[in-house]
């Protein structure tokens, strides 16, 4: 199997997909997934309760020059983003800051800003960054998700170019255990 290109820009995603047996007959144990994405981007799919998405983001987009966002899922009720450029926080957003105990502005997202480092309109994502009020409603008519569910997180990565990595789907994908060292 042929190594995932390492590409000048990466996406996160933290999410629970269970577990898999390593070479070597490993008992089941929980492993991130990188893939390919796009022309341009790389993937690298978090494993469920990690705690080095938002660092491990900053630290890549110092390393390769570009900008590395990590897509955030919170106890499947809320959903959101870091976006890192050069090592820096850029923006963030959570649909749901009560969860947080976070003021809506502090985490309230910036579509200029969104809309510049992905290169897509405006208007083609700032419906997705509101903290919804209204648990029927969607973004866009062909969206899948309303914009309180958490898997909306997946028709926003489509507006901005993204497809979301189903394990075992992608060309040049593969499995990795990334270990956390606790200090």
């Amino acid at each position: 199997m042929q190594s995932p290109r390492l590409h000048k820009h990466w996406h996160f995603s933290i999410a629970q997909y269970g577990s898999c047996r390593l070479s070597g007959g490993t008992p089941r144990q929980p492993v991130s997934y990188l893939a390919p994405v796009s022309a341009d981007w790389s993937s690298a799919m978090l494993h469920l309760n990690t705690s080095i998405g938002k660092s491990l983001a900053s630290e890549l987009s110092r390393l390769i020059a570009g900008p590395a966002v990590v897509f955030l899922e919170y106890d499947q009720a809320a959903w959101g983003y870091c976006l890192f450029e050069g090592g820096t926080l850029l923006d963030q957003f959570w649909n749901n800051p009560k969860m947080f105990e976070t003021l809506p502005q502090e985490c309230a997202g910036n579509v200029a800003v969104m809309s510049r480092v992905f290169g897509v309109s405006v208007a083609s994502i700032a419906p997705y960054l509101r903290h919804p009020k209204d648990s029927c409603a969607k973004a866009f008519d062909d969206d899948k998700f309303t914009l309180a569910d958490h898997w909306v997180r997946v028709d926003f990565m489509r507006r901005i170019g993204l497809t979301y990595p189903n394990p075992g789907q992608v060309d040049g994908a593969r499995f990795v255990k990334i270990e956390e060292l606790r200090r």
